[in-house]
């Protein structure tokens, strides 16, 4: 049998390997908080962007574009296809 199967099940310090499983993100996880990428108005700002875009590409497309009934349909619609 195993040196790691005769280990109890709660001792994780048993494992041959365990720093192979187990490390560190930081130099000390302990210390590091995670820090901000992003500040709330560049967030606000970003999704005011992406529907002023929406918006816009669909107004473009269905009103400017787009000649009769069934292609401002299509074409609206195909403009939020690749939007997701």
């Amino acid at each position: 049998m195993r040196k790691a199967a005769s280990a109890q099940s709660g001792d994780a310090l048993s494992l041959p390997q365990r720093h192979l499983l187990v490390r560190a993100v930081h130099a000390d996880a302990r210390q590091g908080q995670p820090r901000q990428v992003m500040s709330v108005a560049a967030k606000l700002l970003a999704a005011l962007a992406v529907v002023a875009t929406l918006l816009v590409g669909v107004w473009f497309w269905s009103g400017v574009v787009a000649p009769g009934y069934w292609s401002t349909i299509v074409l609206g619609a195909l403009w939020f296809v690749p939007a997701p």
